[in-house]
């Protein structure tokens, strides 16, 4: 039962994979990525639930069959052979189409002829109508093939032609506000420099407010509470109350000067150190001394009873 848990749990982590990253229609065609996605585990379960999948993620697997035989040689080809001949059941069109030209693909690799498809042949008569028509030549810009040799700049200067109208394929109901931004910036740019005020244009499409954050200095007040004397060199920058120094102030001098430690500031931190010492044990005596006369006591009441 576990094993049976198991293999359910990854196909169906295996589907949310393939509709996650194939199943988007923002990503490029292209079949070197989903050969590179694509692995044995995936490639053996589109061998058996192919159809069951949709139809751009058959569409991006069969066009990358060429890419997946180069990429994984070691692979069974029986497991192509079954994705291929479920193309061709396929009820898509195109599917059914791409499953019958790589027919025989894994073996030979060699593509099949499609002229003998009734919807092959359908689609190819309407692309050669509609590039018969010269019009439709015109809109769609067609170079020869001699254009590959030649420069960008000179492709550009030759064959792309600047006065291009554009075409509008639908109005809209309503403007949006670049529009009429537009609108305003080429009025401003129509008139000449030196007729411009800038008091007098106005753009309503931008309600900007602007909000002046320069405040005029007052040098009415008087400045008061100024020290007169220089603190830092007496608090050190960091308390508001002078320094008591207690240490004797020393002459400066060439020659060697000998200062009692009891006179500077760890002499007396020292001394008090030694002070509580000194008491501490005291105590401790005076206490050793209680016990001793208790136990005294008690012994000589328990000889008397």
């Amino acid at each position: 039962m576990n094993d049976i848990f198991t293999s359910v749990t990854k196909e169906q982590d295996i589907c949310k994979l393939l509709n996650t990253k194939l199943g988007d229609f923002s990503e490029l065609w292209s079949s070197r990525q989903t050969a590179a996605f694509l692995d044995k585990q995936y490639i053996e379960y589109l061998s058996v639930n192919y159809r069951t999948l949709s139809t751009q993620i058959k569409l991006k697997v069969l066009l990358a069959l060429p890419q997946l035989l180069q990429r994984y040689p070691d692979i069974n080809k029986d497991l192509y052979i079954k994705i291929i001949e479920s193309a061709k059941d396929d009820d898509d069109e195109w599917i059914e189409l791409l499953g019958q030209m790589y027919n025989n693909f894994p073996n030979t690799k060699c593509l099949n002829d499609l002229s003998s498809n009734e919807f092959f042949s359908n689609c190819l008569e309407s692309l050669n109508k509609i590039l018969e028509d010269e019009n439709n030549i015109k809109c769609l810009n067609l170079m020869p093939p001699s254009a590959c040799l030649m420069t960008k700049n000179a492709v550009k200067n030759i064959y792309y032609s600047n006065n291009i109208v554009p075409i509008n394929h639908f109005k809209l109901k309503k403007q949006p506000k670049s529009a009429k931004l537009k609108i305003e910036i080429q009025k401003m740019t129509s008139l000449n420099k030196s007729s411009i005020n800038l008091s007098t244009v106005k753009l309503q499409s931008l309600p900007l407010q602007s909000r002046s954050m320069i405040r005029i200095p007052n040098t009415t007040m008087p400045m008061t509470k100024i020290p007169r004397e220089d603190l830092a060199k007496k608090c050190g920058g960091f308390s508001k109350e002078t320094k008591k120094l207690n240490r004797p102030p020393l002459k400066r001098g060439r020659t060697i000067q000998i200062v009692d430690v009891q006179d500077t500031q760890m002499g007396e931190m020292m001394a008090k150190k030694l002070q509580r010492k000194a008491e501490l044990e005291q105590k401790r005596k005076e206490k050793f001394e209680k016990q001793q006369l208790k136990n005294q006591a008690s012994i000589e009441d328990s000889t008397n009873i």
